[in-house]
């Protein structure tokens, strides 16, 4: 190609001159350049969680499900899902033509309609399906434990965030939160107590009530009971069982609370560390 254009000077002439012309208009008409370019995504996810429930379980009881739901719709290209233990995720492709955002209503119609779900499946999250990327990722590294690395993460993003030009961060790598409830069989003997009735206990002690509005001269005055438990110390106060003596047995007398971190396994390296 080099030895060509060596041979014939007009045409590579002929060539710079449209370089430079090209160049001139992009600036005369001022191409805009982003980052990260807007447009607009042509999926929609629905997302599901089932705490407990094996992969099988989610796909015949979830993932199932949605997918009959929405399949007839029309603008409906293709559609995928992914079961995995406790959770489903149902990625819905538009076909071109059809607004997203309209299609987005339609499809949560179709899923809050869904009656069948199991009673412990938590409501389902439908979004439209977004595409990230970061400008800079910012490592941090510690020799302390995981619960202070992440605190101390989560400081630097808070940090971050206080910046006016960023909008967004996010933490990756790390293991969310979670709270575990061990409870010995021999306790469960001791007291006359199914891992049922304890779970049932815990689900009606930990739990935010709204009890209505009182109408008053001032105004009205909400009325609510904010019972949610979040820390390993609020667990511990759950009444469990009342003996006819009148003494309460309490999450704390009867099982090992843990405030720590969910058991998937995460393997992070930095600096061959």
């Amino acid at each position: 190609m080099i030895a060509w254009f060596a041979r014939n000077h007009v045409a590579a002439n002929l060539l710079l001159i449209t370089i430079l012309i090209a160049g001139l208009f992009s600036l005369s008409t001022r191409i805009p350049l982003e980052v990260f370019p807007s447009f607009e995504t042509d999926r929609i996810n629905v997302n599901v969680s089932l705490p407990g429930a094996t992969p099988e379980d989610v796909e015949k009881s979830i993932s199932i499900r949605i997918e009959e739901a929405v399949q007839d719709l029309e603008g409906v290209k293709q559609i995928a899902s992914r079961s995995q233990e406790g959770s489903s995720a149902v990625n819905i492709e538009v076909e071109s033509g059809y607004d997203p955002r309209e299609m987005l209503a339609d499809i949560k119609s179709r899923v809050d309609e869904i009656n069948t779900f199991p009673v412990d499946a938590e409501k389902p999250v439908v979004s439209l399906a977004t595409r990230k990327r970061e400008v800079i990722a910012v490592t941090i590294a510690s020799i302390y434990s995981e619960k202070e690395t992440r605190e101390f993460a989560e400081k630097v993003r808070d940090d971050l965030l206080k910046i006016p030009a960023i909008t967004q961060v996010e933490l990756s790598g790390v293991r969310d939160y979670e709270i575990s409830i061990e409870v010995p069989q021999d306790k469960l003997r001791q007291y006359d107590l199914t891992i049922a009735k304890i779970s049932s206990a815990i689900s009606d002690s930990s739990t935010d009530i709204s009890a209505g509005n009182l109408k008053t001269k001032g105004g009205d005055i909400l009325l609510r009971s904010k019972g949610q438990a979040y820390r390993k110390d609020e667990f511990e106060k759950i009444a469990i069982k009342t003996n006819v003596d009148g003494s309460i047995i309490r999450l704390s007398d009867i099982a090992v609370i843990k405030d720590d971190f969910e058991e998937t396994p995460v393997r992070t390296r930095f600096n061959g560390k």
